[in-house]
């Protein structure tokens, strides 16, 4: 059985189709992608002014390299910005309550491969 490493910064909840909470996976780490900011004026709001920026991504931070029977749960910015990798994990069909707040999710996935 794989095991399976949170590396996303809350909780990892996974639920059953009545709601029964399957596993529950602790943070146990922050893989994340780095960033730097430019600023490139402002922007008019109702409430003033606030800064407007470009955002570059830079390098994936926090990733330990693969080991086998591993899969680490990421962020959907660190899967995309680590394609090449085939042990990373993101929560798949969020449930959310009335107030739109995550609750969980149903399955844990990845990208299925592009067919022509």
């Amino acid at each position: 059985m794989p095991a399976l490493v949170n590396l996303t910064p809350h909780e990892v909840v996974v639920l059953a189709d009545d709601d029964d909470v399957l596993l529950r996976l602790p943070p146990k780490g922050l893989a994340r992608v780095s960033q730097t900011f430019a600023s490139v004026g402002q922007l008019d709001v109702p409430e003033g002014t606030t800064p407007l920026v470009n955002i570059r991504d830079g390098d994936v931070v926090g990733l330990p390299e693969p080991h086998p029977d591993v899969y680490y749960v990421v962020s959907w910015l660190t899967y995309h910005a680590s394609a090449q990798r085939e042990d990373l994990l993101v929560t798949a069909d969020e449930v959310r309550d009335e107030a739109g707040r995550i609750l969980g999710c149903r399955a844990l996935g990845r990208l299925a491969p592009v067919t022509s």
